[in-house]
């Protein structure tokens, strides 16, 4: 299982903006400045 902290290292090695939500947390990916693909992130993942 992924952990927020997996998940960041994700974010950060895709140099992955992101955005913060209500529910959830979105790594939108982008290039040429267009967004081509985005995931959301749990709030609720666990660090342990």
């Amino acid at each position: 299982m992924l952990t927020k902290d997996h998940v960041e290292a994700i974010v950060r090695k895709l140099n992955a903006v992101m955005i913060s939500g209500r529910k959830h947390d979105i790594a939108a990916i982008k290039y040429n400045g267009q967004a081509v693909a985005q995931f959301g992130i749990r709030r609720g993942s666990r660090r342990d």
